[in-house]
């Protein structure tokens, strides 16, 4: 009886300890047309960042102000990074021109700058340890 006592506690503690969730507010400057859709990209993981596949979340919202900000609701507690970009033409895709060089407005978590390619992961990354807003300039080259 004791023995189930015990693993009943660990169980119900441990429980919580894993369903630490917070909110997210992202605050986006720059914007220049409203119009399109604000797509983001969360990466809880280096590797996944890295390859540009298999975020965490993924979000598609309207743009419908030059005043943009968006919540990510309960998102657990961690380590994550921001990629996005205005998709004005809605065609799912960031816009380029024949060198690769982004032609629709990007940005990235801590704007953390972009040098021949999305900067790393760790320039990127934040931590959620509770309710939290980050800021994030949109950049046009």
């Amino acid at each position: 009886m004791k023995n189930i006592l015990v693993f009943l506690m660990l169980s119900v503690f441990t429980g919580f300890a894993f369903a630490q969730t917070a909110n997210l507010t992202i605050k986006i400057n720059g914007i220049q047309n409203a119009k399109g859709t604000m797509n983001f990209a969360v990466y809880d993981n280096a590797e996944n960042y890295d390859k540009s596949k298999d975020y965490f979340v993924g979000e598609s919202v309207k743009v419908e102000s030059l005043d943009f900000v968006y919540v990510f609701e309960d998102m657990p507690y961690g380590t994550y990074a921001i990629s996005l970009f205005q998709d004005e033409d809605e065609n799912d895709e960031l816009n380029t021109n024949w060198i690769g060089m982004p032609k629709e407005l990007f940005g990235f978590s801590n704007d953390a700058k972009a040098k021949m390619g999305p900067p790393d992961f760790v320039d990127a990354s934040f931590e959620i340890k509770g309710d939290m807003e980050l800021v994030i300039n949109l950049v046009d080259l």
